[in-house]
């Protein structure tokens, strides 16, 4: 699943969507605003810098191409900002 228009920022609005739902569960245990934006600013430069790397693939000696397995086997599902999905496409 992927934010459509690769729009990363879409996650900050998610996670802290799912933080507040939480927190409202369970009495208020649960990360700050603050606490959700350094804790997403850790891993989203991962999505950014690798990930066409599932789709795209990668440098292996064992396939020159560089296809992963998955290759032609796999769908990716664009959503919109309510996380609704807007397109697919397999890859």
């Amino acid at each position: 699943i992927a934010p459509s228009q690769n729009n990363y920022n879409v996650i900050y609005k998610w996670r802290l969507q799912q933080e507040h739902t939480m927190k409202a569960a369970n009495g208020g245990k649960g990360m700050s605003d603050n606490q959700v934006t350094t804790f997403i600013d850790r891993y989203l430069p991962c999505y950014i810098f690798f990930g066409d790397g599932v789709k795209l693939g990668y440098i292996s000696d064992d396939d020159p191409a560089g296809r992963p397995p998955w290759a032609t086997r796999s769908l990716q599902i664009n959503v919109d900002d309510d996380r609704v999905p807007v397109s697919t496409q397999r890859f």
